[in-house]
């Protein structure tokens, strides 16, 4: 910009000359300013380059954090499908103590029935044999009452 200047504060010349002058300060700033544009141009891609590098830096680092979370997904998957497969056991194992539980509950009723069955057996064998001592016991009365008074 400073060479801009000093161009344009060279006089302008009278007469003679003014059209070599006016080429000249011209091909000058046009100089000047050709060598702005391209330091402006350096400096920009510069930037850019910096830019750039950081951008790739940050982009190298995401696709480093999203490779792990993707490797640790996997990982989460496989223990998840393992924690699935002895949940099944699991269950299933619960599932035959419960078979078990109601064969040995059941075994045990039956047990009880049989003794309760037993039981009424020979209750209803000592009541039949009460009721036929008791009936042998009036006819012998009966029969011994009616010897007695013939």
């Amino acid at each position: 910009m400073n060479t801009v200047n000093k161009e344009l504060s060279i006089p302008n010349p009278a007469l003679i000359g003014q059209k070599t002058w006016r080429e000249e300060r011209t091909t000058n700033i046009n100089d000047a300013i050709k060598a702005l544009v391209v330091a402006i141009n350096a400096k920009r891609d510069k930037q850019n380059n910096g830019i750039q590098a950081s951008v790739n830096k940050t982009y190298t680092y995401y696709i480093q954090q999203l490779n792990k979370l993707i490797i640790e997904n996997k990982a989460l998957q496989n223990e998840n499908e393992a924690l699935k497969a002895e949940y099944a056991k699991v269950k299933q194992h619960i599932s035959q103590l419960d078979e078990i539980a109601v064969r040995r509950v059941t075994a045990q009723k039956d047990v009880v029935i049989e003794r309760l069955n037993t039981q009424l057996v020979l209750k209803t064998r000592t009541l039949q044999n009460s009721r036929l001592i008791t009936i042998l016991y009036r006819r012998n009365t009966k029969s011994w009452f009616f010897i007695g008074t013939t």
